[in-house]
């Protein structure tokens, strides 16, 4: 079991030696060498420790890299020109003895014929001469290039930008894409994509239009070609483009610059003819497919008629580098992708080495070498398998699988039982980068290396720092001089962020700090220590893919950009370019085996006839030939509109005299979100026979869903082109890829020869409604023209797929028994074969019952539990202790532990009976403590057993304090040593229902209250053979109480009955107490095997001295030793409105706008103020003390409710209830006496008030100086309340703030605002008054986000029970 990432731990700096000499293993496998461009130092390149600049000596000092000077850049690009001049001087040389020899034959692959460009080869870019004088500019792009000058000069170091949490950076490029983000609107973006893409293709923006022509000139009979020549094109214009002119090729795009007019190229030429012919849009729609599936093609014919000329090119050697590879490893399309490039390119001509992780022992895979790659401060070894896949007639791909234990798990990025992405997912594919960078240089492979002139195609941000290793610790060092880097995006939105404060960009990663140019990002919550790890490849790589033209467009705007948009505008169309995924060859309902019968476009209606009547009688729907077959197959997830689709069914299925509606039946299929897979399963139970849903997926399934199915509803981008090929036709939402795969019928006239499915705009149901009652009319009363959509999709499929493997031509369909079921287990037929591989799906989940089926499964589910806490909660509570507490002994046994819960008994509880007693040596003598056990029987053989610790010190008034003085306890030292005692005593010596614990149990002890436990555990058990094999789990709730004592008053030995060396852990430092302090806190952290916080960024905010209450260096050593770190708590199930017995109306997020109005009228009139359902109700439920910031929130009542022009300020109510200090008690009641009607100041507390105000206010206010968790803040986003909070701890891990109004639209929960202070308060303030009164849509929108978050306790459980794994498995902190 792997340990989790350090928290705040740094490799060291200032190693000299990161690789070994040359040298070979004994076995044969290879290692790196010290040569220039391997992982070793660079040592022409600046040290960081001999850098100078004050700025940079400052950071360093705080292990992170500084940033680059701004000549840097400029200097690197020296360099690289210097290379490129060398390098072109070579090419120049070799391309003389080649046009010497005779031109190779050309290739054949199957029944392909001709070459794999008509055009001959461009001449290489020219690079300025020295002693030549530059072209001269035209006077407009002087005058462009003179104002961008004077720009630069006259900005300072810094730009700040209106209402920025912190500054520009002042890095060049940066700069550059900060100005063009401001002097460019969408429009105009938008306007500059569409003008370069009719100015040189790739086209970022354009649609194919149907009959168009070939973009290649007039050579014989125009051809369109291939998509695989697409890719060939841009394969070729990276490889030409010149990484030293990147400045200078983006200066000509921006107007700075112009070339020499002169001769084009031959290859420059043709295009431009083509351009200027058809314009733009001038691509046979039938060949626009992409770099995905339409690489899988076997055979691509095409006609070279008229065409003398073939290239004389040897093809580059291609390496793809990608984190899954199909059918290896996969999660989604990327898996895909990287399967067609191993193939579509070896088809192509090109040496193709495929590099991905070894997360299995793959078959035939053999280990061929080994690597040691220098990471995080030290040398770690990857091993290189080898599988090589024989295409036929010399060609073949070569996969390279990279081995080391951090790959070797269940999931590829996630734990797969808890869904959360791996902690270390930085030093993983770090790895995985520098060993795809090494694999060509040193693996001989069938008799020789690939060596150094290749081409990376590196996918998604798993790989994204390969274009930084590529260029600083190879290209600058002589290395892969001649190779070019291609990315390509697959989803923008996933980034790879991580801190530059944590992962050093020299110490960890081992490049050089001004690589801090491409790696650092922007991020509201990171700021400037924000690693980026896409953007880098985007910035450093030579062209940019993604995986459609419309996609590329749309992730040139603001919206859709993710913050990358300034970034890729730069690149435009000569190093951005679109191309549009396809399907594999297996999706052709002519060949398929996995449907009950097979058809062409001959016979399309009576095959999908025959599969839609087995798919109806296998699902237990009704066997009727004219209803509309609805399927979806997808993930379960709000972006994948599972919500409106099962929303929508009723008014689907309810009959209406037009005769559209009502003849429907609809398939279901997908997993993902456990709330959407309840709505499948409540769908299925509400219209038997008319819907089936299924939750889960297989393959084979989705072939016949397809087969069977008349339409299908909004896909992803692949099944809509899946669907079109098996005479499906899709309805999708307008956007990304389907607009550039899908003709919709727009007009039924002008349509009906080229549309292949129906698109609607807006992501709203009414849109949705809308298109579908269109596609359904069509389908009942206008056949001829739904036939002929048909038609027209299995026609592009046509195009698409030429031939088929003969392995699947000869199988044939598969002889499918389908069975009637009506269950909800229905579509298990389907998932069995005759050979018995196919899995049956998974039971659905039951999500009506409050208890969460776990998603991680622990290894020690044996081991029992001892929670130890001064409160639990229903019997004693003051805080979020004991709401903690009272959540461990539930949670720890619903997932099967046997749990005990020790606490005091502070009064006499119901049904607690006496089981025993121990005595107790403390203060020179024994002192007798009673044990009153409870057991709560949880159902299904689970259970707690509640243990309170008796005696006369507990019976009184308070828990810690006396409440008559509010002054704590004098005694409390000696009180909880009881506990403490106790706690240890109790699982040895109770029998409780039939057995006791025993010693092999695993401690979790809570607050300074039980930190004397691990010392006792050690010193009096441990050390005397007892709990050999237990271990001790500390858990800081609040580290502002750490329990300090004067060690003069209360000795470890007299008193405590501890041997003198326990002095080591318990004496702490004090300013008071200086020497003499003894600390209760301290000593739990140093003793205990781990330690645990209550939410990550708490858990970072105490190892700083800021935060760390003095014991930050003892906590950064608990990080540095791996035991530490912060889970955020959960909130129990009683939160939940729909559920919720204490307030007026129940609701849900669907009726959530009606049900918190009734709750907001009934609130105001229980409280006396004004019954106005317009005026903005804010809500303050906490303790009264300075840090929960009360004073913040008294100090601007009075301008929160003057009225101002603006219409914000003014209609504004405010409710705050609370006990504690009675400073703030009385400013409570002097805030009410002032503003009756207006304000309410409750002194006091009650739990059924507090659910009603978080379902009746509109905001919750939470300023709280620091909190550790904070429970309030994730009750409210269930209630549909949006919080305005401190951004602190747990604040900031569980509140999404609303920093861009566009960007965060559909994330945001609440409103953070940073620094203590009401002026920042009142700042944020103003922001979500704002929203609320004059942004209806964004405010409810901002509701909705906080009504889909699941905070409930079986999340956070997951988190413990895994780090509880960590702990039982690892060595004990102290022996």
């Amino acid at each position: 079991m792997e340990e989790p990432p350090t928290l705040n731990s740094r490799p060291k700096q200032g190693s000299q030696a990161l690789l070994p000499e040359i040298g070979v293993h004994t076995d044969g496998h290879h290692w790196l060498r010290g040569r220039k461009g391997s992982m070793s130092l660079l040592p022409d390149l600046p040290k960081a420790n001999e850098r100078k600049c004050q700025t940079c000596e400052k950071v360093q000092a705080r292990g992170r890299s500084a940033p680059a000077s701004r000549k840097q850049p400029t200097e690197i690009k020296a360099r690289l020109r210097q290379q490129d001049a060398r390098s072109q001087d070579a090419r120049s040389q070799a391309k003389v003895t080649q046009a010497e020899e005779p031109a190779p034959q050309l290739m054949q692959a199957g029944n392909r014929k001709g070459s794999m460009s008509l055009l001959p080869e461009p001449e290489a870019p020219k690079l300025p001469q020295q002693g030549v004088q530059a072209p001269k500019l035209p006077q407009q792009a002087q005058v462009s290039l003179a104002s961008a000058r004077a720009r630069h000069v006259a900005e300072p170091k810094f730009i700040r930008t209106a209402r920025s949490r912190s500054s520009s950076r002042s890095l060049p490029r940066r700069r550059e894409v900060a100005e063009r983000q401001e002097e460019v609107s969408l429009q105009e973006a938008a306007s500059i994509a569409l003008h370069q893409a009719s100015q040189e293709p790739p086209m970022l923006n354009s649609r194919p239009k149907q009959g168009s022509q070939s973009l290649l000139p007039d050579l014989g009979e125009a051809v369109a070609p291939p998509w695989p020549d697409k890719i060939e094109e841009e394969v070729q214009k990276a490889s030409k483009l010149s990484l030293a002119d990147w400045t200078e090729d983006k200066n000509r795009k921006e107007g700075h610059h112009t070339p020499t007019s002169g001769t084009q190229t031959p290859k420059t030429k043709a295009v431009s003819d083509a351009n200027s012919d058809s314009g733009p849009d001038c691509m046979e729609r039938g060949f626009s497919l992409s770099i995905l599936d339409s690489l899988l093609r076997d055979h691509l014919e095409r006609e070279d008629k008229g065409s003398s000329e073939a290239t004389n090119q040897v093809p580059k050697p291609v390496v793809v580098v990608s984190s899954e590879v199909n059918p290896w490893s996969k999660t989604g399309g990327l898996g895909m992708v990287a399967g067609s490039y191993g193939y579509e390119f070896a088809m192509r001509g090109h040496r193709t080495m495929v590099v991905s992780p070894r997360y299995a022992e793959y078959d035939d895979a053999e280990q061929i070498g080994c690597a040691k790659v220098w990471l995080d401060g030290g040398e770690h070894e990857v091993q290189f398998f080898h599988l090589y896949q024989d295409l036929g007639d010399g060609n073949g791909t070569d996969y390279i699988f990279v081995g080391h234990d951090c790959f070797s798990r269940e999931g590829l990025y996630c734990d797969p039982k808890d869904g959360k992405e791996y902690p270390d997912n930085l030093f993983r594919f770090s790895l995985l980068t520098v060993a795809a960078l090494e694999a060509p240089l040193v693996l001989n492979i069938r008799g020789s290396t690939f060596g150094q002139d290749v081409l990376f195609i590196a996918n998604d941000w798993q790989t994204g720092l390969l274009p930084v290793y590529h260029l600083y610790k190879y290209r600058l060092n002589d290395t892969y001089k001649n190779s070019r880097c291609v990315f390509v995006i697959h989803n923008i939105r996933s980034q790879g962020k991580y801190r530059l404060s944590k992962f050093p960009i020299d110490s960890y990663l081992g490049l050089p700090p001004e690589a801090i140019e491409f790696l650092q990002g922007e991020d509201r919550s990171l700021g400037n220590d924000c690693m980026n790890l896409l953007s880098a490849a985007c910035l450093a790589c030579d062209k940019v893919l993604t995986v459609s033209q419309d996609y590329a467009a749309e992730i040139l705007n603001l919206k859709s950009g993710s913050g990358l948009n300034g970034i890729l505008q730069q690149n435009g169309p000569n190093r951005m370019a679109g191309i549009i995924n396809s399907i594999a060859d297996d999706w052709n309902p002519r060949t398929d085996p996995h449907i009950p019968a097979n058809y062409t476009r001959s016979n399309f209606d009576e095959g999908k006839a025959a599969c839609k009547r087995e798919l109806q009688k296998a699902l237990g729907l009704h066997q009727d030939s004219g209803v509309a077959l609805l399927g979806f197959s997808g993930r379960l997830c709000y972006q994948k509109w599972v919500p409106l689709i099962t929303e929508i069914l009723p008014w689907l299925l309810t009959d209406e005299p037009s005769g559209v509606l009502g003849r429907i039946q609809v398939i279901l299929m997908g997993k993902g979100d456990d709330a959407f897979a309840s709505h499948l399963s409540n769908a299925e139970k509400s219209h038997l026979g008319k819907v089936c849903g299924y939750v889960g997926f297989d393959p084979k399934v989705e072939h016949r869903l397809l087969a069977g199915c008349d339409f299908l509803l909004m896909p992803s981008r692949l099944p809509q082109m899946y669907a079109q090929a098996y005479g499906t036709v899709p309805i999708v939402h307008e956007t990304e890829g389907f607009k550039a795969s899908i003709v919709g019928l727009v007009d039924e006239q002008k349509d009906r020869e080229t549309a292949t499915g129906f698109q609607f705009c807006g992501f709203d149901v009414n849109c949705l409604k809308e298109r579908m009652y269109q596609a359904l009319e069509v389908y009942h009363k206008k056949r001829d023209l739904f036939k002929q959509i048909q038609i027209n999709g299995l026609e592009t499929n046509d195009n698409w797929t030429e031939v088929v493997s003969d392995a699947n031509s000869e199988a044939g369909p598969e002889n499918i028994s389908m069975e009637r079921v009506f269950s909800l287990s229905a579509l298990d037929s389907l998932l069995q074969d005759p050979e018995g591989k196919a899995e049956l799906r998974h039971q659905l989940e039951l999500d009506e019952l409050e208890d969460k089926r776990p998603k991680y499964t622990s290894h020690h589910l044996s081991k029992p539990v001892v929670v130890v806490s001064s409160e639990v909660n229903p019997w004693s509570k003051t805080g979020g202790l004991a709401m903690v507490a009272g959540s461990y002994g539930y949670e720890f046994a619903m997932r099967g532990h046997r749990t005990m819960v020790v606490s005091p008994r502070y009064g006499a509880y119901d049904g607690a009976h006496y089981v025993g007693y121990a005595k107790i040596w403390l203060d020179g003598r024994e002192h007798e403590v009673q044990f009153f056990h409870l057991y709560q029987d949880l159902g299904d053989g689970n259970g707690t057993d509640y243990i309170f610790v008796g005696h006369d010190c507990f019976s009184r008034g308070g828990l810690y304090c006396d409440p008559n003085t509010g002054k704590e306890f004098p005694d409390n030292l000696y009180r909880f040593s009881l506990l403490t005692v106790a706690a240890l005593e109790a699982p040895l010596v109770l029998n409780i229902r039939g057995s006791t614990f025993g010693q092999d149990v695993l401690f979790i002890a809570n607050d300074w209250q039980t930190g004397l436990l691990p010392i006792y555990h050690l010193y009096k058990y441990r050390r005397n053979n007892t709990y050999k094999n237990s271990r001790c789990v500390f858990v800081i709730h609040n580290i502002g109480y750490q329990g300090k004592y004067r060690l003069s008053k209360f000795p470890i030995d007299g008193y405590l009955g501890l041997p003198p060396e326990a002095i080591q852990f318990l004496q702490g430092e004090d300013l008071n107490l200086g020497d003499d302090c003894m600390n209760l806190l301290s000593a739990a952290c140093l003793a205990s095997d781990r330690v645990l916080t209550v939410s990550p960024n708490y858990a970072v905010e105490i190892q700083s001295p800021e935060g760390g209450q003095g014991l930050h260096g003892i906590l950064q050593e608990k990080g540095r030793q791996h035991r530490m770190a912060g889970i955020l708590n959960g909130i129990a199930d009683e939160w939940n409105p729909k559920t919720d017995p204490h307030i007026p109306v129940n609701y849900s997020i669907r009726t959530f706008e009606e049900g918190k109005a009734a709750c907001k009228k009934e609130l105001q009139r229980s409280l006396g103020l004004q019954e106005d359902p317009q005026a903005a109700l804010l809500g303050f439920c906490g303790r009264l003390c300075y840090q929960k910031g009360v004073h913040l929130i008294t100090e601007i009542i009075p301008w929160l409710l003057q009225n101002e022009s603006s219409g914000v300020l003014g209609r504004v109510q405010i409710i705050l209830m609370g006990k504690g200090d009675d400073l703030y008690a009385n400013q409570l009641s002097n805030a009410e006496n002032r503003n009756r009607g207006r304000v309410c100041g409750y002194v006091g507390f009650d739990p059924k008030v507090e659910h009603r105000m978080l379902a009746g206010c509109d905001f919750l206010l939470m300023p709280s100086q620091y909190e550790p968790c904070g429970l309030p803040q994730m009750y409210a986003q269930a209630y549909g309340t949006v919080p305005i909070v401190h951004e602190t701890g747990g604040l900031k891990d569980s509140v999404s703030g609303l920093w861009d109004e566009e960007r965060d639209r559909e994330t945001a929960t609440g409103f953070l605002f940073c620094g203590f202070d009401e002026n920042m308060l009142m700042e944020r303030m103003y922001q979500a008054l704002e929203v609320f009164h004059k942004k209806k849509d964004l405010f409810k929108q901002i509701q909705i986000n906080g009504l889909r978050k699941n905070y409930y306790w079986p999340q956070a459980i997951d988190e413990y029970e895994r780090h509880l794994d960590w702990t039982l498995d690892g060595d004990a902190a102290v022996s």
